[in-house]
C-alpha cells in the first residue's frame, strides 16, 4: 500500500481544483482531541500540496443560529472529516445538511468520515436533503460506511483514509510514567467500563481526553468565538486570525493527547485516534472497539499499526495481552522507556 499521505493526496487532487479558494467548515470547539488531529492532518494537506490559491474561511460547527459566510461560487468547501456522519451526534448531521441547502452552487467534499444511522427514517431525510446539491462529494474510511451510502446516496463517494493520517509520524513528548495507560472513552460510544484488573502486577492509569482541563488557546476561543459566529467575515486579516487560533487550539489539544498517550509503555485504547495517533508515535497499544465496531472496521481497510497494534473483544482480554506484550523479552525491547 502507498503512504497514507500519497492515498490521501491521490483521493483529494482530483476533487479540490488547482488554484480555487477553499472553505473549511466545522472545527471541533470540543476537547476530543481526535477531531483535533483530524483538523490539523487538514491543514497540513493544504499547506504542503499548495492546491488552493487561497483559505478564504474557516469556521467552527455552529451555523445552526448565525449567518453563513458569503462564499464565491468556485470556492470549494470542506466539511471536516470525523464519525459524527449519522444520527449519533445529530449538531453535526444538521450542520452538514444547512450548508447543502445554503450553498447549491459549490462544490462541497466531506472529509472522510464514519457513518453509524440508528434510525432508518433519520437516513431516509437525509437523502432527501443531500439529493438536491449537484456537486457533493461524500468520503469514507471504511467499506461498511461506503456500502451503506453508496447505497443511501447518489452523490460521489470515494474511500479515502483518516486526514490524521497526513500527519508525520510523531515521537513520545516524555519518558512513561506507567507500564500500561487506558484511554477509554466516557461518552455514548463507549462499549466498556475501566474496572481495576485482579492480580495485575503492572503498574497503570487511566483518562479519557475529552475530560482534560482547558488551555490558554481554549480560553481564548472562549472569548472570541461567540464574536466569530455573528459576525462572518471572510476579510483576510479575520480569516487569519480565526485560521491561527484554530491551528494554536488544535495543536494544543494535540500536545494533551501526546502527553497522555505517551504515560504508558503500552496503551489500551477504545478510541480510533488513540490507536492512530499510537501508530504514528510507535506505541505498542490493544485496541477495544467502539459502539458500531469503528475502529475494527478502519483498520481491515486501511491495515493500520500492524506490528504494534493488537485487536481484542473485552477489557480482559485487553489486560491479558497486555501481560503477555510486558512479558515478552522481544516487546520489552521495543517498548522499554
Amino acid at each position: 500500500m502507498q503512504p497514507y499521505e500519497a492515498v490521501i493526496g491521490d483521493c483529494l487532487s482530483s476533487l479540490v481544483p488547482v488554484g480555487k479558494p477553499v472553505a473549511l467548515f466545522d472545527f471541533p470547539t470540543y476537547t476530543n482531541v481526535g477531531d483535533s488531529a483530524i483538523w490539523l492532518g487538514t491543514i497540513d494537506y493544504l499547506s504542503r500540496h499548495r492546491t488552493t490559491s487561497r483559505i478564504l474561511w474557516v469556521g467552527d460547527g455552529s451555523v445552526h443560529d448565525h449567518a453563513l459566510p458569503s462564499l464565491p461560487e468556485d470556492c470549494t468547501i470542506l466539511i471536516n472529516g470525523g464519525g459524527n456522519f449519522g444520527d449519533i451526534w445529530p449538531s453535526h448531521q444538521v450542520m452538514r445538511e444547512r450548508l447543502l441547502l445554503a450553498y447549491p452552487h459549490n462544490r462541497i467534499i466531506q472529509l472522510p468520515q464514519s457513518v453509524f444511522f440508528g434510525c432508518q427514517a433519520t437516513a431516509e431525510d437525509s437523502r432527501l436533503i443531500f439529493s438536491q446539491h449537484r456537486d457533493f462529494h461524500l468520503l469514507l474510511r471504511d467499506e461498511e460506511s461506503f456500502a451503506i451510502c453508496k447505497s443511501l446516496y447518489e452523490c460521489n463517494v470515494v474511500m479515502c483514509p483518516d486526514m490524521a493520517l497526513h500527519l508525520s509520524q510523531l515521537p513520545r513528548s516524555k519518558e512513561p510514567d506507567y507500564d500500561v495507560f487506558a484511554l477509554l472513552r466516557t461518552d455514548k460510544e463507549r462499549t466498556v467500563g475501566f474496572s481495576a484488573p485482579e492480580g495485575f502486577d503492572w503498574s497503570f492509569a487511566k483518562a479519557d481526553w475529552v475530560e482534560q482541563q482547558a488551555g490558554p488557546f481554549q480560553l481564548t476561543y472562549g472569548i472570541f468565538g461567540e464574536f466569530f459566529s455573528r459576525y462572518p467575515s471572510t476579510a483576510r486579516f479575520f480569516t487569519a486570525f480565526r485560521r491561527r487560533l484554530f491551528t494554536s487550539l488544535a495543536r494544543e489539544r494535540l500536545l494533551v493527547g501526546f502527553g497522555l498517550l505517551s504515560r504508558g509503555r503500552v496503551v489500551v485504547t477504545d478510541r480510533l485516534h488513540g490507536h492512530i495517533l499510537c501508530t504514528l508515535m510507535g506505541i505498542p497499544h490493544v485496541v477495544l472497539d467502539n459502539n458500531y465496531g469503528k475502529i475494527n472496521r478502519f483498520r481491515k481497510l486501511w491495515n493500520t499499526g500492524t506490528d504494534i497494534c493488537h485487536a481484542v473483544p473485552s477489557l480482559s482480554d485487553a489486560y491479558e495481552r497486555v501481560d503477555l506484550l510486558l512479558m515478552s523479552p522481544r516487546s520489552t525491547s521495543v517498548i522499554s522507556p
